[in-house]
């Protein structure tokens, strides 16, 4: 994916999606949701479950494996052929893009 990204891009690229895919599991580590990479290291570890939360669920609780996977893609994913620029700019500039999305929303 990362051949994908603008590598022009100053913002918008592939170092950013992984710093987006960084923090998305730490939250989810954070939450109990996912085992923190660590577990990697230790040699007992391969009985990892998410914790469970006492009282009012987490909405975080909700999901299931395969949305966490879809989790982790999308985070890694979102911004792949991003131009650069804000939707305004695009506009003033009426950009090919911009001009089809105007016809979508209309």
């Amino acid at each position: 994916m990362r051949h994908v990204y603008r590598h022009q891009n100053s913002y918008h690229n592939f170092e950013h999606a992984l710093d987006v895919l960084q923090a998305i599991h730490m939250f989810l580590c954070s939450a109990g949701r996912v085992p923190p990479a660590s577990i990697l290291l230790e040699a007992d570890a391969r009985t990892w479950r998410p914790k469970q939360t006492a009282g009012k669920p987490a909405l975080v609780n909700c999901l299931t494996p395969s949305d966490l996977f879809c989790l982790y893609v999308a985070s890694i994913g979102h911004d792949v052929g991003h131009p650069g620029v804000t939707n305004n700019f695009m506009v003033s500039g009426s950009s090919s893009s911009a001009v089809r999305q105007s016809y979508l929303f209309q």
